[in-house]
């Protein structure tokens, strides 16, 4: 079995290298028949410029100022929507109250908290605030399904033998919920990445990517402009990877299978 996961792996690393080369190839050789790089920099001169960026202090100064901002926002989101979905769960009219809240903010469109948000606030928490408000409810709504989809036959199990109610958090419903709650951690960081930087670029904070992205348009700096972009990209799949496992390895510690201590 190990060899063949491993097959597996490699073949998985394989077809995705050649998968990437495929499109790098495909947008070199549109960006040569268009032949002009304010409207479309090679993968070539974008490598280039990410290179020369990554040597440039502003550069390492705007990236820490976009995710501290944004990550802030989707913590702060996730305590917040882990909070009410557990009074939810307990407390129905609660839930009546909080369930329209929660389907304005999902339907309310990204420019529209933007220039809200202008309105009320300082452009610089614009993004902590977007990214708040974009997965807020993705949280909400994911782990208030968790907390209903547990196994009633394993919660009268528990009552049944005694368990206490600390075990049976740690040992059961952690486990039983953090299927929905990672999933809609994935979920909620790419939409509070999109809504931060998206928010940037309107409000224009200084020092951020966002303030640099749309520098990079006024300017038709092509390569500069799909720069930025390539580092948010790589910046929300790293943080992304890295907190999901992060959450996984977190359960395995502390919930375990059972209800043993």
């Amino acid at each position: 079995m190990t060899a063949f996961t491993g097959l597996g792996s490699s073949k998985k690393v394989m077809y995705t290298t050649a998968a990437l080369v495929f499109w790098a190839v495909v947008w070199y050789a549109v960006s040569a028949i268009v032949n002009k790089p304010y409207l479309l920099a090679s993968p070539v001169a974008v490598l280039k410029r990410l290179w020369e960026l990554g040597s440039q202090p502003y550069f390492w100064r705007a990236a820490t100022y976009s995710i501290m901002y944004i990550f802030a926002g989707f913590i702060l989101a996730v305590i917040i929507a882990v909070g009410l979905a557990m009074l939810c769960s307990v407390c129905k009219p609660l839930k009546i109250v909080v369930s329209p809240a929660m389907n304005v903010i999902k339907a309310t469109p990204v420019a529209s908290f933007v220039i809200l948000a202008l309105v009320w606030f300082d452009s610089s928490s614009l993004a902590l605030i977007t990214s708040f408000l974009l997965v807020l409810p993705v949280i909400y709504a994911n782990v208030l399904q968790g907390i209903y989809s547990r196994d009633k036959k394993l919660m009268e199990l528990a009552e049944v033998y005694k368990v206490s109610l600390i075990k049976r958090i740690i040992h059961s419903d952690i486990q039983q919920i953090m299927p929905y709650f990672t999933a809609g951690c994935s979920v909620g960081l790419g939409f509070c990445w999109k809504a931060g930087i998206a928010a940037e670029v309107i409000g224009q904070p200084r020092n951020r990517i966002g303030w640099y992205l749309n520098e990079a348009k006024v300017q038709l700096e092509n390569a500069d402009l799909l720069a930025w972009t390539l580092v948010v990209i790589i910046i929300s799949m790293i943080i992304e990877k890295a907190f999901i496992r992060g959450l996984k390895y977190l359960a395995n510690r502390v919930g375990g299978n059972s209800y043993a201590a």
